[in-house]
């Protein structure tokens, strides 16, 4: 069940942020991630920038990060 049913702000599931700014860039929409999230991803952003999210976000989905040079254990 989706947690904006119950008041609940939608999760990010994909977005890309200009790093100087912190303001989200365009992606071509989100409806290439409905099939990911059972057709609940929708753009939360400002027009002209994506913010997809969706109300099913769980832990139980994952996404991949790309280029993560980060030390992790």
């Amino acid at each position: 069940s989706s947690r904006t049913r119950l008041g609940e702000k939608p999760d990010t599931v994909v977005g890309r942020k200009n790093a100087n700014t912190g303001k989200y860039l365009s992606i071509g929409g989100c409806q290439a991630f409905n099939g990911l999230f059972n057709e609940s991803v929708s753009n939360i952003g400002q027009a002209g920038a994506d913010n997809c999210a969706s109300g099913l976000a769980r832990p139980t989905y994952w996404t991949v990060q790309t280029q993560n040079r980060s030390q992790n254990g």
